[in-house]
């Protein structure tokens, strides 16, 4: 998918305009970036603060 992105964002510096999947696809992007950066941050606290007690 993020080849994809950057072969858009190519061709529209040559064409001068942005394909309207662009922005669908970006979307798409960030909404399955988020939940896989936010489950990067919630590993990390458990990690450190190591909430439940391990017998």
């Amino acid at each position: 998918m993020q080849y994809k992105l950057k072969k858009l964002a190519d061709a529209s510096l040559i064409t001068g305009a942005l394909d309207p999947s662009f922005k669908k696809m970006m979307r798409l992007w960030t909404a399955l970036g988020v939940p896989a950066f936010a489950s990067i941050l919630l590993i990390f606290w458990l990690m450190v603060f190591k909430p439940f007690p391990v017998a």
